[in-house]
């Protein structure tokens, strides 16, 4: 991260954002908080059509409302998170002015993953070790509109002497995640549905300056958006859990 410079990436493709860390050796526990932002195209990304079908002066944009920001250790998946949708609304366009705002409508939170499993690998002397932020959507060629800020610090807790160990389990299978749609009699309304599945488990074995111990991060989600559109997509309606 740049002491001077802004510490914030634009990312409009799949490639994400990556930057190299150097813990210390002595390091017990570390922890990567993020910052990300959906912007422009992707500002309203949980109410995206899969394919571009109504008027673009609706707002509404492809690639549809399921995101993904994916934490990677030297390009090894660690974690992911499913963001929360943050309001930045106003203006002067109709298209602008959706949704309408609340108390709370501008709260754009961190999200912390624990990468302590990962220590056995990041402690390893005299290499670079890369950290990646990266954001999946459902398009193709990219997954993504353009574009998604995204930022992240990384916390540590040190003992009094250098930490050794092992990865012993690693177990990152695919998103399961399903989709469908269709319209009622001349198109009046269509609606859509997306339901993803997610689960990690990574633990190792570290010798530290407390002892033994064995440390496990481990993610079970599940998501579920239906949304409806009428008025040629001037009315929206959208149900997130």
């Amino acid at each position: 991260m740049s002491p001077t410079g802004a510490n914030v990436f634009p990312i409009d493709d799949d490639l994400g954002a990556t930057t190299n860390v150097a813990l210390p050796v002595n390091s017990i526990e570390a922890f990567v908080e993020v910052f990300c932002s959906g912007n422009s195209a992707e500002e309203f990304w949980y109410l995206n059509e899969f394919v571009p079908y109504f008027p673009t002066s609706t707002g509404i944009t492809g690639k549809g409302p399921f995101r993904e920001v994916q934490i990677l250790v030297d390009g090894r998946l660690a974690g992911v998170i499913w963001p929360y949708a943050v309001i930045y609304t106003g203006g002067v366009t109709p298209s602008n002015w959706r949704p309408l705002t609340s108390y709370g409508a501008y709260d754009s939170p961190t999200y912390w993953i624990d990468i302590t499993p990962f220590l056995p690998t990041l402690l390893t002397i005299n290499v670079a070790h890369a950290i990646t932020l990266r954001v999946a959507g459902q398009g193709t060629a990219p997954t993504i509109n353009s574009n998604w800020f995204v930022s992240g610090s990384v916390h540590i807790r040190t003992g009094n002497s250098p930490t050794t160990g092992k990865i012993k389990r690693y177990e990152v299978p695919g998103l399961q995640s399903e989709t469908s749609g269709g319209a009622s009699t001349g198109n009046e309304t269509v609606w859509t549905k997306v339901i993803a599945d997610r689960h990690l488990l990574i633990e190792s074995e570290l010798m530290t300056s407390e002892g033994n111990k064995t440390v496990t991060f481990s993610q079970t989600l599940s998501y579920r958006n239906e949304a409806r559109y009428a008025d040629e997509g001037w009315i929206q309606v959208m149900y997130s859990i």
